[in-house]
């Protein structure tokens, strides 16, 4: 890292920071209430926004001159903005989507084609063949449309999946260079930093206010706290406090401390952000009891260490023997040692109910939209779980497409040797294991979004 790179990412961290506070700086307490910012998204999340928006355009092109040089910011700077509001409200996620969206269609059709700037000419579009199998996933979902009985639900369903297509056709309408990758992933990772620490003061302040014991949060299974959810006291701040999908989007942040890191193993202020960040996402695993959390991070740490031994074939498998040996002792101890932590009654319930209706219509499912109904549960509106729920909502098809865009995504990050693609398609799996991501928005731009984005990292080293 060059000495203005390294002063421009500590003024890119000074900017969040600041943008940070100024989004949470007047709190509303009342009494026995928990903390919470006034206002509404755009004057909460704007600060962070401009923030993001000010280091990366002058960071970049810092000593340039050019004016044509300024026209990649088209498709940089959205694109910083939508993977930092993974980590903030759906509105955000789908505000800065369809501005993404807008700005790459932009350059599709061509209205934006200098000759100065041939890498976004139409004649440039780079389409990857690993899509078509986002595509086939959408025509899987699409097509049990036709059998449904609620028409307006599956109609928003629909919409929601559109992500699947305009998503890999926008990635295609440009290309990221590593420098830019880098740059992204380290907006993207600092931001998630900030946020991060905002839910750990968040968590004292309510604490402190409410005049409770720390040890309170502390307990190993799943209990409340002065009759409130754990994840309250720490996403208060927030409008979107749910304690899974915020652990999810957490590890993926890291995953893009950690590829960061590999790149510059000798910067000591990267390995202190990467040690830091761990460390205040396991708490806030614990804290707000978040199992899949847990889970998902000790998964990402034991494969993140195998990025950093030595080339040497028989220290790297010797390590994969080990992964192995610690798989199977964990799932021993679960089986047999398991307490109402581990143990999800309403969960169980959904998967009995999901398997009943898998049996009865097997091949159709019961179509697009009709799954809240057929549950007929007021708490849950899916399984929970994505194989299941593709596979009763849409049918035998839904599933196999789901499997095939997996294995190929998997295919495509050991072949490339795309290890930070591997990691966050292996954390994705544990997630998918418990809960139904591509049921929601938000849970649909995390992984698509950052699917493509770690595509979209050229891999020169051997990892």
């Amino acid at each position: 890292m060059t000495k203005i790179t390294k002063y421009l990412s500590a003024c890119e961290l000074i900017l969040l920071v600041i943008g940070s506070i100024l989004a949470n700086i007047i709190p509303s307490v009342e009494s026995n209430s928990l903390a919470a910012a006034v206002g509404r998204d755009i004057l909460r999340y704007a600060p962070i926004g401009v923030c993001l928006a000010v280091p990366l355009a002058f960071r970049q092109y810092f000593t340039r001159t050019d004016v044509s040089k300024l026209l990649p910011l088209l498709y940089l700077i959205p694109l910083s903005v939508i993977l930092v509001a993974n980590i903030l409200s759906v509105k955000s996620v789908i505000i800065t989507t369809n501005i993404f969206l807008i700005v790459c269609a932009i350059l599709l059709i061509g209205i934006i084609r200098p000759k100065t700037t041939p890498t976004i000419q139409l004649s440039t579009f780079k389409f990857r063949r690993i899509y078509y199998f986002f595509f086939i996933y959408f025509a899987a979902i699409a097509i049990s449309f036709l059998w449904t009985d609620n028409k307006n639900e599956a109609f928003i369903l629909l919409r929601r999946s559109l992500l699947w297509i305009a998503m890999p056709l926008a990635f295609s309408t440009f290309t990221l260079d590593n420098k830019q990758w880098q740059l992204l992933a380290c907006t993207f990772f600092n931001a998630a930093l900030i946020y991060a620490v905002i839910n750990i003061v968040c968590w004292q302040y309510n604490v402190h206010t409410l005049q409770l014991s720390y040890a309170d949060f502390f307990i190993p299974h799943k209990h409340a706290v002065a009759n409130r959810q754990c994840w309250e006291f720490v996403y208060s701040w927030s409008t979107y406090d749910h304690p899974s999908y915020n652990a999810w989007t957490l590890c993926t942040a890291l995953i893009c401390g950690i590829t960061i890191l590999k790149n510059n193993k000798h910067s000591f202020i990267l390995r202190a952000q990467v040690f830091l960040f761990t460390a205040l996402d396991i708490l806030i695993f614990v804290i707000t009891q978040s199992r899949i959390g847990i889970i998902m991070i000790i998964a990402l740490a034991l494969l993140s260490i195998y990025l950093f031994l030595p080339t040497r074939k028989t220290i790297r498998l010797a390590y994969l023997l080990f992964l192995a040996l610690i798989t199977a002792v964990a799932t021993v101890f679960y089986v047999n040692f398991r307490n109402d932590f581990s143990i999800d009654p309403a969960r169980q319930k959904l998967f009995a109910d999901a398997l009943a209706h898998i049996k009865a219509q097997p091949i159709s499912g019961v179509g697009l939209g009709d799954m809240p109904d057929a549950l007929d549960n007021h708490l849950f509106r899916n399984p929970h779980n994505q194989f299941l729920g593709d596979w009763m909502q849409s049918g035998i098809c839904a599933l196999i497409s789901l499997v095939a865009m997996l294995t190929a995504l998997t295919s495509h990050a050991v072949i490339q040797r795309k290890a930070h693609l591997l990691i966050f398609l292996a954390v994705s799996l544990a997630f998918m294991l418990i809960e139904m991501p591509f049921y929601l928005i938000k849970g649909i731009a995390i992984f698509i979004t950052f699917t493509l984005f770690f595509i979209a990292y050229r891999n020169n080293a051997r990892t």
